[in-house]
């Protein structure tokens, strides 16, 4: 499931978009699912700049996960793009996918810099989602 938008920025068009891959699907079809996304938004994005994040389903430790490949094959960065640490916890309506990181951000023709993970906390402490927020700080390039 995605969801993109063609947004103008100081004079110059990004594509955002959110993405969530099936959290029960397995590296190939996690694959499957990116790279349809990404051959989709081909023919829509053009040249233009493009921002693609959301919860990818994509635990870091995978050994032979190959959404990054996929991604850089194409002019995306990743490394900028995510501060590298757990993006999800406990929630009180359900375990969840504690201490994982399922949450990913990667760009293209944007350079990214300040990446950090925000807990989805309120100020009590009170768990707000199971999924923490990603902040990063973009330049047009």
């Amino acid at each position: 499931m995605a969801v993109a938008v063609a947004l103008d920025i100081a004079d110059r068009e990004i594509v955002v978009c959110s993405v969530h891959l099936q959290s029960n699907a397995d590296t190939a079809a996690r694959a499957l699912q990116f790279r349809t996304l990404m051959n989709a938004q081909e023919g829509y994005v053009g040249d233009r700049l493009v921002v693609i994040g959301g919860d990818l389903n994509m635990p870091v430790h995978a050994p032979d996960e190959v959404l990054f490949d996929l991604a850089r094959a194409r002019g995306h960065d990743w490394d900028a793009c995510n501060a590298g640490g757990p993006t999800t916890r406990p929630t009180v309506w359900g375990e969840g996918a504690a201490d994982c990181t399922l949450d990913w951000l990667c760009t293209r023709c944007v350079t990214a810099s300040a990446a950090e993970i925000v807990p989805a906390l309120g100020d009590d402490g009170t768990v707000l989602s199971d999924h923490d927020l990603i902040l990063v700080t973009l330049s047009l390039d």
